[in-house]
């Protein structure tokens, strides 16, 4: 009887614990564009100090992501390939529900991509207007920005950039400074 019941409450403590590892997306959506829309539109500020704020958040965000779902890993990992995996698997379904389509490198090892072939963040701006062009680029900055922050605990320094083809399919590129 005493084991059925040890049983039942691992299982619960099981199955809780992909809850505690993902954000609900569609609530982290609406917020993150709620804000990302408000600074993006805003007459008043500059472009640099928009790109500043939107580093500025996205360093924030990353840095805690990290620190809520690595802590206990951060030494773990030695291999930058397992880290970039971490992040592409484990970080990206955190803050996206699902991971990357598919992770690939160049052969010198330093260049990484991530491709997400049903990018739900970006997928319900309509990509018809200039305005919305432009607006899916200053996200796709902030994707960039998020992915940098979430390895600099790791110690990579990275510059990341961001391509899509057709507004559904996007495409990040990771490449490592300090090789």
């Amino acid at each position: 009887m005493d084991s059925a019941i040890q049983s039942t409450s691992q299982y619960r403590e099981r199955s809780l614990e992909p809850k505690k590892r993902q954000v609900d997306s569609e609530t982290w959506f609406m917020m993150i564009h709620a804000y990302l829309r408000q600074l993006f539109e805003n007459p008043e500020k500059e472009k640099d100090l928009k790109y500043l704020r939107l580093e500025s958040l996205a360093s924030s965000i990353g840095r805690n992501v990290i620190e809520r779902i690595a802590d206990e890993r951060l030494g773990k990992y030695r291999d930058r390939s397992q880290i970039i995996r971490f992040i592409a698997v484990e970080v990206w379904t955190f803050l996206f529900g699902k991971m990357v389509t598919k992770v690939d490198y160049k052969e010198d090892g330093d260049t990484f991509y991530f491709q997400d072939n049903d990018f739900k963040f970006l997928r319900r701006i309509s990509s018809e207007e200039d305005s919305a062009k432009e607006y899916i680029s200053f996200c796709m900055n902030f994707i960039g920005y998020l992915i940098k922050a979430a390895l600099k605990p790791f110690k990579i320094e990275t510059v990341v950039s961001g391509e899509t083809q057709n507004y559904s399919d996007y495409t990040f590129m990771v490449q490592i400074k300090n090789a």
